[in-house]
């Protein structure tokens, strides 16, 4: 699941993460990501997420995401250096600091999957 407001860095995830074998659902915002996951939460390993989002923050959306499916995976976009809040990211949680290329995505994801492998030991 892909979760930003910012619908030509939604799709360029998309894009990213589909021709990395993932299938992707694109959301706008993290009201509609909470509906998505109360629907199917068993049909969601990974969530992209931006911080910055209409109605709720990218945090506050993982943190409801995580009471639905506690193991969910996540990157979490942030712009300009952010880190408030960063103290308090749920476990496989993984920042990737905005704008990114490719290559930063690639490098997030092996360091979130590598972080939830040493979670499941």
């Amino acid at each position: 699941m892909v979760v930003d407001g910012d619908m030509a860095s939604r799709t360029e995830s998309r894009l990213f993460l589909e021709m990395n074998g993932y299938e992707v659902i694109e959301l706008s915002d993290g009201l509609e990501a909470i509906g998505m996951l109360d629907l199917s939460p068993s049909a969601l390993d990974l969530v992209v997420l931006d911080y910055e989002m209409p109605f709720l923050s990218g945090l506050e959306t993982l943190q409801a995401l995580h009471v639905f499916h506690p193991g969910l995976k996540a990157l979490l976009c942030i712009a300009g250096g952010r880190t408030a809040g960063a103290d308090a990211l749920p476990e496989r949680t993984v920042l990737l600091a905005k704008p990114f290329t490719s290559e930063d995505l690639a490098e997030s994801l092996d360091r979130l999957q590598a972080h939830s492998s040493r979670s499941d030991e």
